[in-house]
């Protein structure tokens, strides 16, 4: 008998593997505002940081105390929604990865708020 592969033969649709919670990269600041920052680890140097800072200080939040701060490799996927099953996350600012590499397979326009489910995304 042949084995059936479930991905081709079963299913009618695509499917896509994340990360699970327990592969979870570390994450800095204490989310008051409930906004995680997800930035390439490779871009994010000092320079970066400041203007990270002065950028999050404009609309009146502070980087270290209202936000959450994830810097990930280009080449490591990640769960963004096991990231909210431990996190209490309403905003999500993504600079420079596609948010495929979070679990989240959709193509929504850059530079514009948009709503997935309960929370705001920003490109």
């Amino acid at each position: 008998m042949d084995a059936i592969n479930l991905t081709k033969d079963f299913y009618d649709f695509q499917i896509f593997v994340t990360a699970d919670e327990s592969n979870l990269p570390a994450l800095s600041g204490e989310n008051h505002k409930k906004l995680l920052l997800v930035v390439e680890e490779a871009d994010y140097t000092t320079e970066a940081k400041t203007l990270l800072s002065k950028i999050i200080q404009a609309v009146g939040f502070q980087l270290e105390s209202d936000t959450l701060l994830l810097c990930v490799k280009s080449d490591k996927p990640l769960s963004f929604q096991a990231l909210c099953k431990i996190h209490e996350i309403d905003h999500l600012i993504c600079f420079g990865l596609p948010l495929k590499q979070l679990g989240i397979h959709l193509q929504i326009p850059t530079y514009q708020i948009t709503k997935i489910g309960t929370r705001q995304v920003l490109l």
